[in-house]
């Protein structure tokens, strides 16, 4: 058992809200067991099993209790959290299709502070990579999974859509052509900056007469936090609170899909083929990526190489890995 002042803090909060959190399976006898944790950079997450007399399911019900590091900003995203998802978990319960969906919100504890959840069972899409990628039956599972994937997120967008509406580009075309200098300034090549500057203005001119579907965007939706239960895909730590284009959101999971590479030995056509199937998944098999979905993609890798390369510049493997890496990617989206 691990004892520190915060754990204790969670026991003393949790105690006797058991009926409320699982009224089927839980009586007054019933209580929570600590079973696990996990540590991140932001957050570290309790994991509790129900116990207690009466008899309970094959599934033992779980709850997740995640704390958040900063103070300040921890209240106000616990609290996000927590709005975001008692607003649409009873909308993705009841929308027919039990293969996706939101872990249930429980309680939000503001001293700590603190989201209560349920606990959401299986392996992060992440993860799912490092050990899922030699066999072929293997790759199905994942390009099947990414499918399912790009159906949860237009649920997601299904349900809190506002209409049309103009993605504002200026403001981000002004700083990515920015990161571009500064990239350059780090020994990326001149020539594919160049390239990735005239495709940004490219893309920005077309989008001045075009418009997005708007509804709210999740906020961070990259492999890490897609959940995979068979099956069943959830997605965790929805933290949007803006209705803005749903390229966004596309954008982010596909770099994500990417960047996979970074870490891992991934083959490249193994993440197209995921890819076009998250893409498949969302807006079916006949689909072109919108100048949206192109501008916000080279945006956030450009955003990304820079971020990454101010960690650890001084290190000779990472600069010439980094940069190889950025010249493939990047340079295959502005080409193609």
């Amino acid at each position: 058992m691990i004892e520190n002042a915060e754990l204790n803090t969670i026991f003393s909060r949790l105690s006797g809200k058991a009926p409320q959190y699982f009224p089927a399976e839980a009586d007054s006898d019933s209580s929570f067991q600590l079973s696990g944790l996990s540590q991140r950079n932001y957050s570290t997450i309790y994991f509790f099993d129900l116990t207690g007399n009466r008899s309970i399911p094959p599934f033992r019900p779980a709850i997740a209790v995640k704390i958040f590091h900063e103070r300040t900003s921890g209240v106000e995203t616990a609290a996000l959290q927590y709005r975001s998802l008692a607003s649409l978990w009873p909308r993705f319960r009841g929308g027919g299709n039990s293969n996706i969906g939101l872990p249930q919100p429980l309680d939000y504890f503001s001293d700590l502070p603190a989201l209560v959840m349920e606990r959401v069972r299986g392996s992060s899409l992440q993860a799912l990579f490092s050990k899922m990628n030699i066999l072929p039956s293997q790759r199905r599972q994942l390009t099947s999974a990414c499918a399912r994937t790009g159906q949860w997120l237009r649920e997601l967008h299904r349900v809190t859509s506002v209409g049309q509406g103009r993605l504002v580009v200026e403001e981000k075309l002004a700083h990515a052509s920015a990161n571009l200098a500064r990239l350059e300034t780090m020994g990326f090549s001149p020539e594919l900056c160049r390239r990735s500057a005239d495709f940004l203005k490219r893309q920005a001119d077309q989008l001045s007469i075009a418009e997005s579907h708007l509804a709210l965007v999740h906020g961070d939706f990259t492999v890490d936090n897609v959940m995979v239960d068979g099956d069943r895909i959830v997605a965790l730590d929805l933290t949007g609170r803006d209705h803005n284009a749903i390229e966004h959101d596309l954008a982010t999971f596909l770099n994500s899909l990417r960047l996979l590479r970074l870490t891992m030995p991934v083959s490249r056509a193994l993440l197209s083929r995921c890819s076009h199937s998250f893409l498949a998944g969302y807006f079916g098999v006949n689909h072109s990526p919108s100048p949206a979905l192109n501008f916000l993609r080279v945006a956030g890798l450009i955003s990304t190489a820079l971020e990454i390369a101010g960690r650890r510049w001084d290190r000779l493997w990472t600069r010439l890995w980094v940069r190889r890496f950025f010249n493939q990617e990047l340079g295959g989206l502005v080409r193609s």
